[in-house]
């Protein structure tokens, strides 16, 4: 099973930052806390 998923990772990586989920530093992703959220 030869999956091309590189595109649509990059997208989901994206998403997640553009959400506040994750952050990027150079080559590293930081995940972030979402416990002092607003509305939670």
């Amino acid at each position: 099973m030869g999956f091309d998923v590189n595109k649509k990772f990059t997208r989901w990586l994206e998403k997640l930052e553009k959400d506040g989920l994750i952050a990027f530093e150079g080559e590293q992703i930081t995940p972030l806390s979402q416990r002092n959220k607003v509305g939670d």
